[in-house]
């Protein structure tokens, strides 16, 4: 059970405290007789949203005091200088627990989250890569005895049927995960409503699109690091190995040279600021194999762009998001200051197919050539990537990976894992 200091007993004026277990989740202190948000703290007041905190944080109460309130509250929530999280609901909302708690209905309840939970911002929590981060913060992986996690999911829409399933998959987690309404390229809408020095880590990662790769992270980072972030890691690309990918910028690949940029403000700016970082170099996402046509367009671009004994190393995206959750939870001895290529296989298109029908039964699926070396042609960052594959190619040390992730998907296992077993 985490202790609370004496100054609480002061502030509010606590008649009476009951500790609570919170599904081993954490420590609730729930305080009689506050019937003002002024008596909570001494200091400056901050309101700070928390729907999705106090959906998850309802049903958790449910089930564990039987507590069925009558409609959902208003929150407010104050930081004091103890990094309390502290959340003021009317009593007489819950209308069942009267007798239980042998109270007025006339007094306020206050539920007092003990700071220790690590908020954890996930950018692009609803795309491929985040979504595997949250996946990865949510399993058992992470060590019990540490601090709990509070995911902070970064979506653009909160009301989007990939955030309202992204919610509804980790339900029944032992963690807490809110939906935080903001842009990576506006940090300002991710981090002024937030009390300084809340948000323990950032995992960042950006997309070639209309904005540049640099806009969606640079400004993030440097707001990360002004609010008091203590880690930031960033999704980039392996781009021949972990040292030689300092050095090797691939000014031809645009989107593996806006990384690379990226990498390097990173290490700069959060080295300087004593900031602990870690940068993860992914190579080809063993996805791309999924079923649909963008699936056979990969096959055929590599079947048009390689040569036949040119081999690929490839990675899943599950893969990238339990590196990612040991770089922003485990020692930060360990991780701070590193660059990891991640790579879980290393195939020929020939062995690729070899691999596909032992597990499937079928050939893998392949659309027209024509087709491939159109898109090439028409996406020249793809055709230059392809090109770069061919003459200098990834450089992950798969064999170092594995020993740090022996679980690593490797082609056969991915596919077990996919819904070609479905099909």
């Amino acid at each position: 059970m985490i202790g609370t200091p004496s100054c609480v007993d002061n502030v509010l004026h606590v008649r009476e405290r009951l500790s609570l277990p919170f599904n081993g989740l954490i420590d609730i202190y729930c305080a009689f007789g506050v019937s003002r948000e002024s008596d909570l703290v001494d200091n400056t007041r901050f309101l700070f949203g928390c729907d999705q905190l106090w959906d998850v944080l309802l049903s958790k109460l449910n089930r564990t005091l039987s507590i069925i309130p009558s409609k959902i509250p208003t929150i407010s929530t104050v930081p004091s200088r103890h990094h309390y999280s502290t959340a003021i609901v009317d009593y007489s909302l819950f209308h069942s627990s009267i007798k239980k708690f042998s109270c007025s209905p006339e007094v306020s309840i206050t539920i007092i989250i003990m700071s220790t939970t690590r908020n954890i911002l996930v950018v692009g929590a609803t795309g491929q890569q985040g979504g595997a981060v949250v996946r990865a913060l949510a399993s058992p992986r992470v060590p019990s005895g540490d601090p709990p996690i509070n995911i902070l999911a970064l979506t653009r829409n909160p009301d989007s049927p990939k955030a309202k399933s992204l919610l509804e998959s980790h339900k029944d987690d032992d963690v807490l995960l809110s939906l935080v309404k903001g842009d990576s390229s506006n940090p300002a809408s991710i981090f002024d409503s937030r009390p300084s020095g809340s948000v323990h880590g950032v995992f960042i990662v950006t997309t070639p699109g209309k904005i540049s790769e640099e806009s969606q992270a640079i400004p993030l980072i440097d707001a990360a690091i002004n609010h008091g972030v203590r880690r930031i890691v960033f999704s980039s690309v392996d781009r021949r190995g972990d040292q030689e990918s300092w050095d090797n910028p691939c000014p031809e690949i645009k989107h593996f040279h806006s990384k690379h940029k990226i990498e390097l403000h990173l290490r700069d700016k959060a080295s300087q600021e004593g900031v602990s970082w870690a940068v993860l170099r992914p190579t080809a996402f063993l996805e791309n194999f999924s079923p649909g046509f963008f699936g056979s367009m990969f096959t055929a671009i590599w079947h048009s762009a390689l040569s036949p004994e040119r081999k690929l190393q490839l990675v899943s995206v599950r893969d990238i998001g339990i590196f990612a959750a040991k770089a922003l939870t485990e020692d930060e001895q360990k991780w701070s200051g590193r660059a990891v290529g991640l790579a879980g296989d290393e195939l020929t298109l020939d062995e690729a197919r070899e691999v596909f029908k032992r597990v499937t039964g079928k050939k893998l699926p392949q659309t027209y050539t024509i087709l491939a070396r159109l898109l090439m042609w028409m996406v020249p960052d793809m055709g230059n990537m392809f090109r770069w594959f061919e003459t200098q190619g990834y450089g992950v040390d798969i064999a170092e990976r594995r020993k740090e992730v022996p679980e690593m998907l490797d082609f056969e296992g991915w596919l077990k894992q996919s819904n070609w077993m479905n099909q």
